[in-house]
């Protein structure tokens, strides 16, 4: 009977049924193997991972008693998790892929199955890594012991039958995985602009700072503005306008330029090492993490650019106190690191660094217009472009008089003018805190200086008006003339609030600056 005539019972001979069974399995493995990319022949090697970057949703590596996961969230941001969780070093992380893309296996090797006993893939030191993509099976490989002879790893999976060897790069690349992606700056991605409070622990003590209105205000402790040193001390005293009060007490008004150092050393400053879980145990300890020396919490709708975190509004990190002169103890959603002493350039000075202490309360660079006359004689006039190009804001003014064409000034000389008397603006020192006066003659009339800033324009324009001279010392009360700054003989500069009476005594560089100005100025109008 022909092998190929159905028996009695009307079915196919068992040598036809085997013949299909491989052809099936055949065929399987080609569509296998076409998905991916039909020109591989796994038999002579080939790449591991043949899918591209951008189609890897996630990777996870299981081996040495942990398990890790690399995912990418729906928004790109990519997230850490398992046994250490921390923020990801986006470019870190594709390089990590890209390894994984580039990453060849070696040819089949004869006489070998999967997973090989042999080859101790369930031993100590194996690794098992599952790589998910888009639209696709998972693809798993695994590692196990390495060759003696030439220091390659035994691998296996990967849509092979059989084993094979991978490089020891490879292996290693697996084996720095987490921390070759764990983020390098501090708090990566922390949104300053988004804060809007900022708890800080200095010691055994916890102090609050809020923004409201686009500034910082702290909320002064039991003790009060003495905290902040005699000068704040002697500002609250005789003024209010950097005083508020609520339902938690009373707040005084921060620096701008501390807070935003304080926030930015807690968060961009570089990340030297971090150390694995296993000595992180002991250096909690060994370095004071449990109870930190310092540590900042930053909040804000939003904030946190990590997907995964239970918190998305906070933004942490604590430092310990440092271990030598550049060597300084942190603590990271649980991970302890080792950064620069440049972290705690604001934290580890005085409270008082974050109170407001230039003679200004305003934040000049925030206004919309300026204008400087020198004994009621116009020397200037300049407007914001509203657009900062730079943090420090120099960039943000044009200068509109004296115009364009002047003989001997070019016009980036001519912008620089009302650029430089802006920020010297708010840089003004506070060299001491006098008594409020409501007379005009506190200031001698020669050399005067009038400096008008409005903030808004239209029917929104608000302006803030002050005056800088020399000090009349015979107008000043004792109170005032005993509380001088500069040395007997000196004749010192004030800056005079005609709405508030407020009176400082402050460097005179202002004067110094009106005066080279003078060249450029308007001719007098009659009044």
């Amino acid at each position: 009977m022909s092998p190929y005539t159905p028996n009695r019972s009307g079915g196919v001979p068992r040598s036809v049924l085997v013949l299909l069974v491989l052809l099936v399995g055949a065929v399987g493995v080609l569509l296998v193997n076409q998905r991916r990319d039909p020109t591989f022949d796994f038999t002579l090697g080939g790449p591991l991972f043949p899918v591209p970057k951008e189609n890897i949703e996630s990777i996870l590596l299981t081996g040495n008693g942990r398990q890790q996961r690399l995912e990418r969230s729906a928004g790109g941001v990519w997230t850490l998790s398992g046994a250490v969780t921390d923020y990801v070093d986006s470019l870190r992380a594709e390089a990590l892929l890209d390894g994984l893309v580039q990453a060849q296996g070696g040819p089949l090797l004869a006489g070998t199955e999967q997973e090989d006993r042999r080859f101790e893939f369930n031993g100590p030191q194996a690794l098992r890594l599952t790589v998910f993509v888009t639209g696709g099976e998972p693809i798993t490989l695994a590692l196990g012991t390495a060759n003696p002879v030439n220091g390659m790893f035994y691998g296996s999976g990967a849509g092979r039958e059989r084993c094979f060897l991978v490089t020891a790069g490879l292996r290693q690349r697996l084996g720095e995985f987490p921390a070759s992606v764990q983020a390098q700056r501090l708090l990566p991605g922390l949104d300053y602009e988004r804060a809007e409070s900022i708890q800080l622990v200095r010691g055994e003590r916890e102090f609050l700072l809020e923004r409201q209105q686009g500034r910082w205000w702290l909320l002064l402790p039991p003790e009060g503005a003495a905290i902040l040193g005699n000068d704040i001390l002697e500002y609250q005293t005789y003024y209010a306008d950097r005083r508020r009060t609520d339902d938690r007490g009373v707040w005084v008004l921060g620096s701008e330029a501390s807070v935003r150092e304080m926030v930015y050393d807690s968060s961009e400053i570089i990340v030297r090492r971090i150390l694995p879980p296993a000595e992180a145990v002991h250096a909690l300890r060994e370095w004071d993490l449990e109870i930190p020396w310092r540590e900042v919490v930053v909040r804000g709708p939003g904030l946190n650019p990590d997907p995964s975190v239970a918190d998305p509004d906070a933004m942490a990190i604590a430092f310990g106190t440092p271990l030598g002169e550049d060597a300084v103890p942190a603590l990271r959603r649980g991970n302890v690191l080792l950064t620069d002493f440049e972290a705690l350039t604001t934290l580890e000075k005085p409270l008082a660094v974050l109170a407001h202490r230039t003679a200004l309360t305003f934040l000049a660079l925030g206004a919309d217009r300026v204008s400087l006359k020198r004994e009621g004689r116009l020397l200037l006039t300049g407007s914001s472009t509203g657009e900062r190009e730079t943090e420090e804001g120099r960039k943000l003014w044009l200068t509109e008089f004296p115009g364009s064409g002047r003989e001997g000034l070019h016009d980036i000389d001519r912008h620089g003018l009302t650029q430089n008397l802006m920020v010297e603006l708010e840089r003004i020192p506070v060299l001491a805190v006098l008594p409020p006066s409501a007379e005009r003659s506190v200031l001698e009339d020669a050399e005067r200086v009038e400096i008008r800033v409005t903030f808004g324009v239209g029917a929104a324009a608000r302006d803030e008006v002050f005056e800088i001279g020399r000090l009349n010392q015979e107008a000043l009360p004792l109170e005032a003339r005993l509380k001088l700054a500069a040395p007997v003989g000196a004749r010192p500069t004030g800056l005079w609030s005609p709405a508030d009476g407020r009176l400082l005594q402050i460097p005179e560089d202002v004067l110094v600056t009106a005066r080279n100005m003078v060249q450029f100025a308007a001719p007098v109008i009659p009044e």
